[in-house]
Parts: C-alpha cells; sequence; structure tokens
C-alpha cells in the first residue's frame, strides 16, 4: 500500500469513528434525521475504507506477480500504479520491504542520487 493509500485509509478510519460517535449522540437526543444522515456517511466511510484496503491487497498482488514474472488478471489501475512505482529494472527485495525507500547494493535502478 503506497503512502497515499496508508494516509486516505487512516482518514477514512478517524472520520468513521468520529461520524459513528456523533450518529450515536444524535441517536441518544433523539434526532433521527440527524442521526440517519451521520448513519448513512458511516456507511459511505466503510466503503472507503474497504475500496482502499481492496486496492492495497490488489498492488501487493500486482507487485508479487511482477516481481515473479507471472501473469495476472487483476485490475488495471492497481497495474499501472505498480507500473508507475517501480523503478525500470528493478527487482530487489529491499525497495519492496522498504516501501520504496531503498534499494540493494546490486540493484540496476539504484543511480548515485538514491541514499544505501
Amino acid at each position: 500500500m503506497t503512502t497515499a493509500r496508508a494516509f486516505m485509509f487512516t482518514v477514512y478510519s478517524v472520520a468513521y469513528c468520529i461520524t459513528v460517535y456523533a450518529c450515536w449522540t444524535a441517536a441518544e437526543d433523539a434526532q433521527l434525521r440527524s442521526a440517519a444522515a451521520l448513519f448513512i456517511a458511516a456507511v459511505m466511510m466503510l466503503v472507503g475504507i474497504g475500496r482502499e484496503a481492496r486496492h492495497g491487497v490488489q498492488l501487493v498482488q500486482v507487485a508479487n506477480a511482477y516481481r515473479h514474472g507471472t501473469p495476472t488478471k487483476l485490475g488495471a489501475l492497481a497495474e499501472v500504479e505498480c507500473r508507475t512505482a517501480l523503478p525500470p529494472q528493478c527487482r530487489c527485495a529491499l525497495w519492496w520491504q522498504t516501501l520504496g525507500d531503498r534499494h540493494d547494493e546490486q540493484c540496476p535502478a539504484l543511480t548515485s542520487k538514491e541514499p544505501r
């Protein structure tokens, strides 16, 4: 999962918790219309959380398939994101473990500008 996707997952999760709390408070105060609107907003947050999690799993599956040279039949969005995030000629394990921050010493994608 990329940093932006992890951030969005966190934002959706925090917003979901706040919305559920507000919905519960509105329901206790007998404000049923507000509670219903907040319930719908909470469901929308759950949809967002599920979308980000599902896309993160697809991205990992595409990355593993790309590293091992096997064809994949997953979503096109995950493949595009993987191909744009992956440096050309890079197949080192350290790049994947550090979320794109570092390369192995023997990686062909390593340039003199990147930290070792």
